[in-house]
């Protein structure tokens, strides 16, 4: 992940605008349904024609705005993704020019080119899912619980509640998960070769 950071640290302008992109298409996501809502409980009821009509614009508008956020979200989170596939592509091919014959024989054609094409592919395409699908769920899931709040406070209250115990739950798990991996790690044979050592790093 540092790796990863350091060839995204040229672009934080870009990564910026595209945050702010996704956030527009969330907010914009959040707004309609709440304002359905006041328009069917306020002004359907009531029969407030003016109130229907006034909020059916704002829905208008969020709508707007929610397609646009994600038409531009969509554009520059896949330019970013590729721009940062692009450098890392660079630098293994920078690289590979200082390898020493017998290091690139080792390797072999078919491996440089698996890291060159194939590898890099696979994380161009994490780090577009990455801002597409993960970064928004923290924000949908406060922004969330905050309009059900505001709707009805103990339904607020318990969404936060459950989402407390999930987030627990899930972080308890990743601990353990950890611990597992460096215990079995540190009881690894220490006779045997690494094979991971086999090839020089690039």
């Amino acid at each position: 992940m540092r790796l990863l950071m350091r060839f995204m640290r040229p672009y934080r302008g870009l990564i910026a605008v595209t945050l702010f992109a996704v956030l527009i298409d969330n907010v914009g996501t959040l707004l309609v349904p709440t304002m359905l809502a006041n328009m069917v409980n306020t002004g359907i009821t009531t029969g407030d024609v003016d109130y229907i009509l006034r909020n059916g614009l704002y829905m208008l508008i969020a709508t707007g705005m929610a397609s646009g956020g994600t038409v531009l979200g969509c554009y520059l989170s896949a330019r970013l993704a590729a721009n940062v596939a692009c450098d890392i592509r660079n630098a293994v091919y920078d690289k590979s020019l200082e390898l020493s014959a017998s290091d690139f024989e080792r390797f072999g054609t078919g491996s440089m080119i698996t890291r060159s094409l194939n590898d890099i592919n696979v994380i161009q395409q994490a780090v577009l899912q990455t801002i597409q699908l993960v970064l928004p769920v923290p924000f949908l899931a406060v922004a969330g619980i905050i309009f059900a709040w505001f709707i009805d406070p103990a339904m607020g209250t318990l969404l936060g509640v459950v989402v407390a115990i999930v987030l627990v739950a899930a972080v308890f798990t990743s601990v353990q998960k950890g611990a597992g991996c460096a215990g079995s790690g540190a009881g690894s044979d220490p006779g045997k070769p690494d094979r991971r050592a086999r090839h020089p790093r690039i």
